[in-house]
């Protein structure tokens, strides 16, 4: 897995946890409230697992932590949406309908289902609580 690092001069915010709880309450409502079907959720390394097990809990659905374990009604969760490289590989490998991304660097709007809890309009870097700066 490639880390990657900050760029020259890039913000960095400190994400605390009282944000977190609160973006996963606003995704999980608005999963709810759109009715849509979810046997389970699947975290992808390393910035969805935490948020994957989060999501479990506040749905009451499983959470699976093996990629055969993602299906059609799969929810699919990562920290952020950036480039959207690796949430459309999993997507488009996996065949998920629906993706769930605490933070989103832009909004989509070509009627896929994807869920962010906020889109950005800068370019700061984000430290989750779980992570190390």
């Amino acid at each position: 897995m490639k880390m990657v690092k900050p760029k020259k001069g890039q913000i960095k915010h400190r994400i605390s946890w009282e944000e977190v709880v609160s973006l996963v309450d606003k995704i999980c409502d608005r999963i709810k409230n759109e009715g849509w079907n979810i046997y389970n959720v699947y975290g992808i390394p390393r910035g969805g697992l935490i948020i994957a097990v989060m999501v479990s809990h506040r749905l009451k659905v499983p959470m699976t932590v093996t990629k055969t374990g993602i299906g059609l009604n799969t929810l699919i969760v990562d920290d952020i949406y950036d480039s959207g490289k690796t949430v459309r590989r999993y997507r488009k490998k996996y065949k998920s309908n629906i993706i769930a991304c605490l933070y989103s660097r832009r909004e989509i709007k070509y009627g896929k289902k994807y869920v962010f809890g906020y889109v950005l309009d800068n370019d700061d870097w984000l430290i989750f609580p779980w992570e190390v700066e």
